[in-house]
């Protein structure tokens, strides 16, 4: 059985042990960032669960050029400490 989960418009219907929920009841927040043209705007925010934690670049060649603004971004989440970690999610 597949659980939903939602932020305005967008409906994502996943199994209740995708990464996605497990991230969630851990209190563990995500940052979305989309590559490429066929990237949906709403269903990035859904994962994000916050417009502000998401980010669209063309290519990942340009991922560089979001690269301060997605370090603010850490830092705000994380008061400024130096650690956290990241993963890689494809959905």
């Amino acid at each position: 059985m597949n659980e939903k989960m939602h932020y305005k418009s967008v409906q994502l219907f996943l199994p209740p042990s995708h990464p996605l929920f497990i991230f969630r009841s851990k209190n563990i927040t995500l940052v979305a960032i989309g590559v490429g043209g066929g990237v949906i705007k709403a269903e990035l925010e859904t994962i994000a669960g916050d417009p502000t934690r998401v980010f669209n670049v063309a290519s990942y060649n340009d991922l560089n050029a979001i690269s301060s603004s997605l370090k603010n971004v850490i830092e705000d989440l994380t008061n400024g400490e130096r650690w956290f970690k990241f993963c890689y999610i494809n959905i």
